[in-house]
């Protein structure tokens, strides 16, 4: 299974040329994958995304990016069964690169994709990524780590939740559709919430507000057991599972077992009165 946190070193949109970029960090488990990328200069959303990781091919090495969630176009992405067939082409062509391994053990990844800064337009780039170490030793890459906010949410190293959409999850949301992705690999942990209110009813007909809400945590001592959040953004964040001792949130399993499997369903419930408040499926875990 590929387990993978990678963080981005430079980016280039030939002929310009190159930058550091935002402060990325992209992590991965199976065929899932959640990125998040914020500006270095103000701390805001650079871009947001999560999906599939399909590898096309192996000589050489290309790897197709669909784009589940897509902060740089939030009208496309409302809940995991609103995707339609103009939908469905645009994720084919949305990112898709062609990696290789550089003298220093990095990757260079070149492709075509839609560029935020030309507004869209689709654009060659170049851009060289670093995998980081998930553990704090040798030993610890694949270690169980069973202390993270509930009685389930440790079992295995690495994993990716999706939350359900509002029919399917039959938690109410109170006027308001969300599609939220967790991901924890090893030491790292990030959360991404998309949600649309309509405000048909007190606005104008038919108008929405899309915001994104994200969590960036790290686990930077393991013997303290203790996460440490970089970057809380959005207005949902107090909403959002994360992996703090603060959290009231905990997950459990809700067919009672204490181990994972791909698409069980998971409850993120309030520890104070055991409310559910998302249900979410096992994408991938180890």
């Amino acid at each position: 299974m590929n387990i993978r946190a990678s963080t981005l070193i430079s980016v280039q949109w030939p002929p310009e040329p190159v930058s550091e970029g935002p402060d990325t960090l992209v992590l991965s488990v199976g065929t899932y994958y959640v990125d998040l990328r914020v500006n270095r200069h103000d701390g805001s959303i650079y871009w947001t995304l999560a999906g599939r990781r399909i590898v096309v091919s192996e000589d050489p090495r290309k790897v197709k990016f669909t784009h589940e969630i897509d902060s740089h176009k939030p009208h496309r992405n409302a809940s995991s069964d609103e995707t339609d067939d103009e939908d469905e082409e645009e994720e084919e062509v949305a990112d898709e690169g062609e990696f290789t391994k550089l003298p220093n053990g990095d990757d260079l990844e070149i492709g075509e994709m839609p560029a935020p800064h030309l507004g869209g337009k689709v654009a060659a780039y170049r851009e060289i990524w670093r995998e980081l170490k998930i553990g704090f030793d040798d030993n610890d890459d694949d270690d169980d780590d069973d202390d993270d906010g509930g009685d389930d949410a440790g079992k295995g190293a690495c994993w990716v939740l999706e939350s359900l959409n509002n029919n399917e999850s039959e938690v109410p949301n109170k006027g308001k559709k969300k599609r939220t992705f967790y991901c924890k690999v090893g030491k790292f942990f990030l959360a991404l919430r998309r949600t649309e209110t309509d405000y048909s009813e007190t606005n104008e007909i038919g108008k929405k507000n899309i915001e994104f809400s994200v969590i960036r945590q790290e686990l930077i001592n393991k013997t303290e057991e203790d996460w440490v959040t970089k970057y809380s953004i959005g207005t949902e964040v107090n909403n959002m599972f994360h992996l703090s001792k603060t959290s009231v949130f905990a997950l459990q399993n809700a067919n009672g077992k204490s181990t994972w499997s791909d698409g069980d369903r998971i409850l993120v419930s309030n520890k104070r009165d055991a409310s559910v408040r998302e249900v979410c499926i096992v994408r991938a875990v180890n």
